[in-house]
């Protein structure tokens, strides 16, 4: 399966041209990703290798080999991308893959656990889950954090929704009436806080986040 991004450029860029692109207009396209002219000759000639790519009346055009080189590559982003069980006990997450497969960067954290009695956090967790005991303790988190380039997974840094958007723990935030310096307040103003239990599904091992 075809990894180089300026090959798998070409194969998407010729995808959507049934009638096929001249030279000139397939290296603007490749350009406009970001593919530099070096690189688009190369691939374009590692394609017509390949017989992925041929050429018409002076176009090049998707050949059927190469239409089934790109659905390979989007079978293989579809796999990594798949929220399916990868055991047989697993349950399968009912969220939505590109609301909850993203990547980030990490810049810092501060963590926060707190050791609670089991009894008392059970009835804050909805079945089919149940407290994770450690030592004779259930476990609260709270996570102060603050994250840089947060998107769906697989795209650049800057194309997601949220890029360039203050944390949320500042954007919108009235200014604060004067008042003596608190790290802990300044703290919390500063980063986004979260509040994490550490459930399990009852009768499966593994912690959930919740």
């Amino acid at each position: 399966m075809r990894t180089d991004p300026a090959q798998m450029a070409a194969l998407a860029a010729l995808a959507s041209a049934p009638s096929g692109l001249a030279p000139a207009e397939l290296l603007d396209v490749l350009s406009d990703a970001g593919i530099d002219t070096t690189q688009a000759l190369e691939a374009c000639q590692v394609l017509l290798d390949a017989g992925e790519v041929v050429v018409q009346r002076g176009t090049f055009e998707l050949s059927a080999a190469g239409a089934r080189a790109l659905l390979a590559i989007h079978a293989a982003i579809e796999r990594a991308l798949d929220p399916s069980p990868s055991t047989p006990g697993m349950e399968e997450c009912p969220s939505i893959p590109w609301l909850t497969t993203v990547q980030t960067c990490w810049v810092d954290a501060v963590s926060f656990n707190f050791a609670v009695a089991p009894d008392a956090l059970r009835p804050l967790i909805p079945p089919p889950l149940e407290p994770e005991i450690f030592h004779g303790s259930a476990w609260v988190q709270v996570l102060i954090s603050r994250l840089r380039d947060m998107r769906p997974q697989g795209t650049l840094p800057g194309t997601a929704a949220t890029a360039g958007v203050p944390c949320a723990a500042s954007a919108g935030s009235p200014p604060a009436p004067p008042a003596a310096p608190n790290p802990t307040l300044q703290l919390f103003r500063r980063y986004p806080a979260f509040l994490r239990l550490s459930p399990r599904r009852v009768g499966q091992p593994g912690i959930d986040g919740f």
